[in-house]
């Protein structure tokens, strides 16, 4: 009798674990449940690792020189976004999306920026421009806009 409670008692508590585990896993940002399909070049195909992957024309740091200048954050302002941004085969920015973010001000203002910009350039996979995702962090400490380089 006494197994038997325990055996019931363990089935209970690994049937509500089960539920918790599904419910984080529900909650998290999928950055594919977001992709607008109608503007990337091969529907059934997106990269999240390319040989070469998608960049901002100048790089990083130009990407960081552009945010700091047009962003106007307040010194209080700390923390991490990220986002995640796909460029398809034609070099064309089609999705930027938030992962995880601050404030809601800080977290457009950063969406919007990004969205702006036209200068990126596609990933090549075999040679040859593919759509990719890219998920990028923006580190804002005392208002300025870093991009960790990996």
């Amino acid at each position: 009798m006494k197994s038997f409670a325990k055996i019931l008692f363990l089935s209970i508590l690994l049937g509500f674990s089960a539920k918790a585990i599904v419910a984080q896993e529900k909650a998290k940002a999928n950055p594919f449940d977001m992709l607008d399909t109608a503007s990337v070049c091969f529907s059934d195909e997106l990269f999240v690792f390319a040989e070469l992957m998608p960049s901002y024309r100048g790089g990083l740091n130009e990407l960081e020189v552009i945010l700091n200048e047009r962003l106007d954050l307040s010194r209080k302002t700390d923390g991490t976004v990220y986002l995640s941004i796909t460029v398809n085969c034609r070099s064309e920015l089609t999705g930027v999306n938030l992962l995880r973010g601050m404030d809601d001000e800080t977290n457009m203002a950063l969406i919007n920026l990004i969205r702006s910009l036209t200068d990126w350039t596609a990933a090549l996979q075999n040679k040859k421009p593919v759509d990719c995702l890219l998920i990028l962090p923006f580190r804002i400490q005392k208002g300025e806009v870093s991009i960790p380089k990996r």
